[in-house]
This record gives structure tokens, C-alpha cells and sequence, in this order.
């Protein structure tokens, strides 16, 4: 049977990068499943949405980083995707 959830395993120190390489490793019909988050090493627990908001949180405190990297002249063609597809994320879920 197929999953109904997308499953993000993202590590508290290295949330950027992990939520980064775990979204664009999604094929974009898996992008439209319930998002749940947890994180490495903390009991796992069911997501009512506290979890995935807590990671918007910290992805939001590190947007200036991430968009300065889309911003710079050596934009790399995953933040963008990464970007587009974290927006989705953000208001589908």
C-alpha cells in the first residue's frame, strides 16, 4: 500500500541542508502528501502539525541564508527548486 505521508528525517543542526536534499529527492507527486516531520534523534511522536510548523520556524530564522544563496551570482539551479518546492510545502501542508 502507498504511504499517505511524506516523511522528512531532518537533523536539528543541519536543517537547511537536510530539508533541502530530502525535498528535492521527492518526485513531485510525493510533494502532495501530508507532510510529517521528525527529528533525528527525539522521541517520535504523532505530527498534529506542532512538528512540520516547528520546522518552518527554523527554516523561516534561516530563509536570509538560503535566499541570499539563491540571490548570489552563483545560483545553483536546486535552491531555486528547493524554494518553489518548500513554498508548495508550506501551503499545501
Amino acid at each position: 500500500a502507498q504511504s499517505t505521508t511524506l516523511t522528512l528525517h531532518i537533523d536539528r543542526q543541519n536543517v537547511v541542508e537536510d530539508t533541502k536534499d530530502a525535498i528535492i529527492r521527492c518526485k513531485p507527486w510525493e510533494l502532495r502528501r501530508k507532510l510529517q516531520v521528525v527529528f533525528k534523534g527525539e522521541e517520535i511522536a504523532v505530527d498534529e502539525g506542532g512538528v512540520t510548523r516547528e520546522l518552518f520556524t527554523l527554516l523561516a530564522d534561516n530563509l536570509r541564508l538560503i535566499s541570499d544563496s539563491i540571490l548570489s551570482s552563483d545560483v545553483d539551479a536546486s535552491d531555486s527548486k528547493f524554494m518553489g518546492r518548500l513554498l508548495g510545502l508550506a501551503v499545501y501542508n
